[in-house]
């Protein structure tokens, strides 16, 4: 088995397991990046610590994208043993160490921010982007969900939205603000979705308004995180807001919420 070359079972990897995943694209994409590497075309057992910590070395200054590769390419070895019968010996890949996985972040929006967007958002001519943004500032919603949110799936009357099929592969209900509610009953219903947009389109406007906002190092997903920090403070327990954000580990959940202090010192 050990004649097969890394790039052979990465593609087989890639057509078989890549393709039932939900983060399949992004992994197709990481995948066909490392079949240009040299080290894909060489059989297995001709790999050397050498290339890998060369290809490490190569690839430090983005040690999430090679914490990612190098996860992919191990999963990709133990399937090639356990479910495809290859009887491979441990490769390098297998013996050197992992970038560390980053450290959560911990931004919060600060109120003045938020005036900023808002203000920032009258003046631009598409008039998608606050609604998106404040549905996820109300709701802890990702991005995919809010854009593949349907019509159908809002109960007005009882506040909740209905999220199908989401990252964790669960479907799940959401709490709707009095806010949101608002906005949502604003928006003129012409299409089975409530925000017809591409995602694409919405990262382009996202870095449009962060601009005219002069609001700098804030991810859009930035927004998940301070909705799900304001559901704390606003009392509600962890497992409260781990049904509502879809987590399904609280200590995946910790790395999300982070408290402002200065509720919690009036707290006390």
């Amino acid at each position: 088995g050990d004649d097969y070359t890394l790039g052979e079972l990465l593609s087989k990897y890639m057509n078989e397991i890549t393709i039932l995943k939900k983060s399949r694209i992004q992994e197709t994409y990481c995948i066909q990046k490392l079949l240009q590497e040299s080290f894909c075309s060489n059989p297995l057992y001709k790999s050397t610590i050498h290339q890998v910590q060369t290809f490490k070395q190569r690839r430090g200054s983005s040690p999430v994208a090679l914490r990612h590769e190098l996860i992919v390419i191990r999963h990709c070895l133990k399937i090639a043993r356990s479910e495809w019968g290859l009887n491979l010996k441990e490769t390098p890949f297998e013996k050197i160490s992992l970038p560390k996985p980053p450290k959560s972040r911990k931004r919060r929006l600060s109120a003045e921010e938020y005036q900023k967007l808002y203000k920032a958002s009258k003046i631009m001519r598409i008039n998608y982007i606050w609604p998106i943004v404040l549905c996820a500032i109300e709701t802890g919603m990702r991005r995919g969900e809010i854009l593949k949110l349907k019509w159908s799936n809002i109960n007005f009357d009882k506040r909740i939205a209905y999220l199908e099929d989401t990252k964790n592969g669960e479907d799940r209900y959401v709490p709707l603000s009095i806010k949101v509610i608002t906005l949502l009953s604003s928006i003129n219903q012409y299409s089975e979705l409530v925000f017809p947009v591409s995602s694409n389109a919405v990262r382009l406007s996202w870095e449009r308004l962060k601009r005219k906002a002069n609001v700098n190092n804030l991810r859009f997903h930035d927004l998940r995180h301070e909705a799900l920090s304001r559901m704390t403070e606003k009392g509600l327990n962890p497992l409260e807001v781990a049904e509502i954000s879809g987590h399904k580990g609280l200590d995946q959940l910790g790395a999300y919420t982070h408290l402002d202090y200065r509720k919690l010192v009036k707290k006390l």
